[in-house]
């Protein structure tokens, strides 16, 4: 398929208000290929799941895809862009940091920070990747319970807490977003536990990899 390919299903997608789930994996699609996907799925408030596992989109295709998603359905509109897609499945797409050095990942160098913005996201898969700093900022998504980041080489998530993460999905998440709420937490606190990576919080501003210590329940 690839982005050409993408870019014509896309025109399609824009029309069609029926589809509830596309599965497009494996199909080498990259940044411009997500990107007309986002725009097309801008305007498509039917689509629920979106597939796009061992593709090609590293961080820009997935800044590109969500910042479309995101996007007002109009222009100059304060109403924001698509609030329909509930699953969203990344796995195996070279998802990593970007230079730090361009437009695209100033502010945000080691994840694509729009994804945060995707606040009707209920299941987020981004297994296989290479994902060091995890943002803190998934845990503000109202209605996420699934977060699956297994086999990424997390920096700030201590090997305890990210032995739990690795089940995966529903099971892994409560444990790890409970971990990330207490990091933010003691960030706002400026205590001294927080997070001595000013990147935590959002999409991962440039800074140490060290990593905050698990917390222990109990005296």
């Amino acid at each position: 398929l690839g982005d050409s390919g993408a870019t014509e299903l896309a025109r399609v997608l824009g029309k069609n208000a029926n589809l509830r789930s596309l599965i497009l994996g494996g199909n080498g699609i990259g940044p411009e290929g997500a990107k007309a996907l986002g725009a097309a799925l801008r305007v498509n408030l039917g689509l629920q799941e979106l597939h796009l596992h061992n593709n090609a989109l590293g961080y820009e295709g997935l800044e590109n895809l969500a910042r479309e998603l995101a996007q007002p359905v109009k222009e100059g509109s304060s109403v924001p862009g698509n609030k329909s897609l509930r699953v969203l499945v990344l796995r195996k797409n070279g998802i990593g940091p970007h230079c730090g050095n361009c437009a695209l990942c100033r502010d945000s160098p080691e994840f694509p920070a729009a994804l945060l913005e995707l606040t009707s996201l209920v299941t987020i898969d981004l297994n296989g990747n290479d994902i060091g700093l995890l943002p803190l900022g998934f845990v503000q998504l109202p209605k996420l319970v699934a977060l699956d980041v297994r086999n990424n080489p997390l920096r700030n998530i201590p090997q305890e807490v990210f032995l739990t993460a690795r089940k995966g999905h529903q099971s892994g998440w409560p444990g790890l977003k409970e971990y990330m709420l207490g990091l933010l937490e003691e960030e706002a606190a400026g205590g001294p536990g927080s997070p001595r990576d000013g990147s935590l919080a959002g999409g991962g501003r440039r800074g140490p990899t060290e990593v905050a210590p698990a917390r222990r329940s109990g005296p």
